[in-house]
């Protein structure tokens, strides 16, 4: 990506983060998962930063996450003691339980163009399973990478209280005509 569009993409991003609604969020989830002084947390799809900047001023040990090579150059070059990783949010490049808490205020989900199957080609229709990627009738993948075991990795405690108080909290609504149920901590 050339200077111009860096820099319009880190106008762009600092403009959104500034927004008065996206500042409430990030407060509102810091204060929903309390990150402790010292906590590894991870902000992913940090986009340009901003969530990381503000969780390393408040003493955590926070690391940025995105799949996007432009974004994490501007989030460089915004909080250059920062650390960030490319990656996307299903692969993230941490040992299991080496995570105290995370937030994922920004991301967004391209899934992949459904597979036909034999028999729902001769139908013209697709078949596809969400949860692997695969037609329902296929077998699902199993891992055969080094180091990975068939069964999802066990979340720390303080994520498991952190996704116990999101359960319990609703978001307040959008708008007075917002059919949202409401609602505060």
């Amino acid at each position: 990506m050339n200077k111009t569009k860096i820099d319009d993409l880190t106008t762009f991003l600092l403009a959104v983060d500034a927004q008065a609604d996206a500042v409430a969020l990030r407060e509102r989830s810091y204060k929903l998962f309390a990150p402790k002084p010292g906590d590894t947390v991870l902000d992913v799809g940090s986009g340009g930063g901003t969530a990381v900047g503000e969780l390393l001023a408040r003493g955590m040990n926070a690391i940025g996450v995105d799949v996007s090579a432009d974004a994490l150059a501007v989030a460089r070059e915004l909080h250059p003691d920062a650390r960030f990783e490319q990656a996307g949010a299903e692969e993230l490049p941490f040992a299991n339980g080496s995570i105290d808490g995370y937030r994922a205020e920004k991301l967004y989900q391209r899934p992949p163009q459904p597979r036909r199957t034999e028999s729902s080609s001769q139908a013209g229709e697709s078949s596809y399973s969400p949860r692997t990627g695969t037609p329902p009738s296929s077998t699902p993948p199993t891992p055969t990478s080094p180091g990975r075991s068939s069964s999802p990795p066990r979340p720390s405690s303080r994520i498991r209280e952190w996704r116990a108080a999101m359960a319990r909290c609703s978001p307040a609504p959008a708008s007075p005509t917002s059919s949202s149920r409401g609602g505060s901590c």
